[in-house]
This record gives C-alpha cells, sequence and structure tokens, in this order.
C-alpha cells in the first residue's frame, strides 16, 4: 500500500466527497483527493512553521523556520538535504534559544528574569488611567502646562523652561544644560536703541539685579546666587580684547577700566608765509682806547742816498722807491677798545601770520560708531 502524494501548496478548500462520486483509489483517485489536500496544507504549514529539520524535504527560500540541535534557523535559499549550519547560503541563525540567551548575557539575564517586575514600564489600563487623570503626570507621558521647573529625568531632547526667565535647553546625557545657542553672557549690540530686550540686560553700571532671578549668568559670573549684582559700566566706553597672556596690555583684570592715555609721538608742522621786520630808532655809540700797550718802533733814518731806477742807472737817491727801509717790529701787545650803550637799541616786530598747533576735544579717540550693548542672561 502506497502513501498520498503531498504537495508544497495551499490548497484553498477541501473536496467533499458526493454521492453519486464513484468510488476510485490511486493516486488521482476521486477517494483520495479530500485527504491529499489536507495532507498538502500540512506539508505546507510545517515547511513555514518551526518544525524539526527533514533532510527528505525540500525547503523553499525565505519562508521555512526549522529547529536543529537545539537552535532555530530560517531558509534563505532553497534546499534538500542542506543541514543548517553547513551553508549559509541556505540556513541563517533565528529565534535564539534561550540558552544562548544565556550564554550571551551570562548572569544578568538571570537576575532580569529573577526580579518580581522586571518590566515595570507596562502597567495595567486602571494604572494608565489613574496615571493620566493626575494633575501633574509623569512629563514622559503626559504633559500640561509650560515648564516652570528644569526636569531632573530626560523628557525631551530640547525643552524651554519658563521661569525665573526663558530658557532654552537641552539633555546631555545626564542632566539639562543651556543650549549652545542660547547660552548666558553673550555680549549683543543692538541697531536700535530699546529700554529693554527680552532675554538681555543692558551693559551698565547703575542698575541693580536680584541673583535669583538671573541663576545662569550668576554662575556664569561665578556669584554666590544671593544678593544682588551689577554689570560694569560700558556706555560711551571702548572695547579692549582682554591680553589673555599676550603681553601687550598685561596685568589686566577681566572686565576691568583703563584710563585714557597717549603714547609718544610726534606732528608735522605747516608754516604759512610770514616774516619779521628790524626796528631800528636812531641812534649812536661812543667808543675809545686806552694807552695800554704802548711801544715804540725802530727805523733807519732818510735821507739814505741809495740807488733809485727812476733816476736812471748808477744814479742815486735820498728817498729810493727800489730800497726801501724796514721798521723794526715790537712784541704781542693789546689795546682796550670801549663802546657806550643806548637804550635806543634794535628790536623784533612779530607777524601774526606765524606757525600755531591747536588741540581740540578732551580725549583721544579712534573714529566709530555708537551702539548700546547688551547681555544675555
Amino acid at each position: 500500500m502506497a502513501n498520498l502524494n503531498e504537495t508544497d501548496q495551499w490548497v484553498a478548500g477541501i473536496y467533499q466527497l458526493e454521492e453519486d462520486d464513484p468510488v476510485l483509489g490511486g493516486p488521482t483517485g476521486i477517494d483520495n483527493r479530500p485527504p491529499r489536500e489536507l495532507a498538502s496544507r500540512t506539508l505546507y504549514q510545517r515547511l513555514r512553521n518551526v518544525t524539526p529539520w527533514d533532510a527528505t524535504l525540500t525547503y523553499p527560500a525565505n519562508v521555512a523556520h526549522v529547529s536543529h540541535d537545539g537552535t532555530t534557523w530560517k531558509s534563505v535559499g532553497e534546499s534538500t538535504n542542506v543541514a543548517p549550519g553547513t551553508d549559509a547560503t541556505k540556513w541563517v541563525r533565528w529565534g535564539h534559544t534561550a540558552a544562548e540567551l544565556k550564554a550571551a548575557f551570562g548572569e544578568s539575564l538571570n537576575a532580569h528574569e529573577a526580579k518580581a517586575n522586571p518590566h515595570r514600564q507596562y502597567a495595567t489600563v486602571e494604572a494608565l488611567t489613574a496615571h493620566l487623570e493626575h494633575l501633574d503626570p509623569h512629563p514622559m507621558y503626559a504633559f500640561r502646562g509650560p515648564i516652570n521647573v528644569v526636569p531632573t529625568v530626560n523628557i525631551g531632547p530640547v525643552i524651554t523652561v519658563q521661569t525665573p526667565h526663558l530658557r532654552q535647553m537641552v539633555w546631555n546625557g545626564t542632566a539639562y544644560v543651556r543650549a549652545p545657542w542660547h547660552q548666558p553672557g553673550m555680549v549683543l549690540y543692538s541697531y536700535d536703541n530699546p529700554s529693554t530686550i527680552p532675554g538681555y540686560l543692558p551693559v551698565r553700571a547703575d542698575l541693580t539685579y536680584n541673583q535669583a532671578n538671573y541663576p545662569d549668568l550668576v554662575t556664569r559670573l561665578g556669584l554666590s546666587g544671593a544678593g544682588t549684582f551689577s554689570l560694569v559700566e560700558l556706555r560711551g566706553e571702548f572695547i579692549r580684547c582682554l591680553d589673555n597672556g599676550r603681553g601687550v596690555n598685561a596685568n589686566r583684570v577681566l572686565r576691568s577700566a583703563e584710563a585714557g592715555a597717549n603714547a609718544p609721538h610726534a606732528h608735522g608742522v605747516t608754516d604759512p608765509n610770514h616774516g619779521h621786520f628790524v626796528n631800528d630808532r636812531g641812534h649812536t655809540h661812543t667808543a675809545w682806547t686806552d694807552a695800554a700797550g704802548g711801544h715804540n718802533h725802530g727805523g733807519q733814518q732818510v735821507p739814505a742816498n741809495v740807488g733809485d731806477s727812476d733816476r736812471g742807472t748808477g744814479n742815486s737817491s735820498d728817498f729810493s722807491i727800489d730800497s726801501p727801509r724796514a721798521l723794526t717790529w715790537d712784541g704781542a701787545h693789546h689795546h682796550n677798545v670801549g663802546v657806550d650803550t643806548r637804550g635806543t637799541g634794535i628790536w623784533l616786530n612779530h607777524s601774526n601770520t606765524g606757525i600755531s598747533i591747536n588741540t581740540e576735544g578732551t580725549e583721544a579717540r579712534p573714529r566709530n560708531v555708537a551702539f548700546p550693548a547688551w547681555v544675555s542672561y
């Protein structure tokens, strides 16, 4: 006796034998049709459900799930008599067993399963209903109204805290901190001159603020968090970047003021055309010499009766122009000379078109444009 022919096929309907059907057996006989269709359905389901691997079956690709040697597998290619784990093109691991999970996770899995309530995030319908009806339910599940206190748990990647003032905050993995784009202590210059700007304080020293109202700015400035504080005076001032060890403007303290100063320098002078004239009223000076240095000079007597060319050859003259007689010289001596003074001497008149170097203003400054300064809180 032979077995029914089974095919991997889902038969939509099972044939019902009728009273007038002939009695006919065999592979295609009408008597075997209903059981043959049921057998085909069974084979179809077996190949697609987790059943022990059978070397005699042909498993279709991507739909068959079998167990083999204590593990479960899924087909990725059609195969016959190819055991799971021997060909990665036919079978891949699927649905890890408890033993495999225990080997992978060790005692952590046992500890998890040993807990009375290992999945506390799951709750009954009654518990969820009571939670949602609470006046202030956990914001992870439901939230009403503004955030007035910085949360200690993660309720979202970016939040806006409303009090004591508007603050955008991000979750850094352990706590909420100010967002990078909304930091305190940042200086802003406004193009207009409003009395207030939300999120900013004017940088001036004549105003006082409560530290409790600006917690993030107070922390940034290193203050205690209690009492009041004031900012530096920046109205009418120029800003100089902090030296920070460069040495150009050494020994400066953060936010300290510095008086004005000028380095040694020179000025070029333009001299317009001008002149000076001399005024000399008529006057005289008397002079004299004294007898100091009086002395004599010796000399030869005349007439000398010596040769003289203007008298002709061989003729002499008492006063010859050719043979003069020298006087003897005297040694070094001096003469005193005196000139009296007169009160009607010379003076110079000045010209009003001369040189003038003027200074203007009460400070040294570069060219500039004025804007009001603000600091974020």
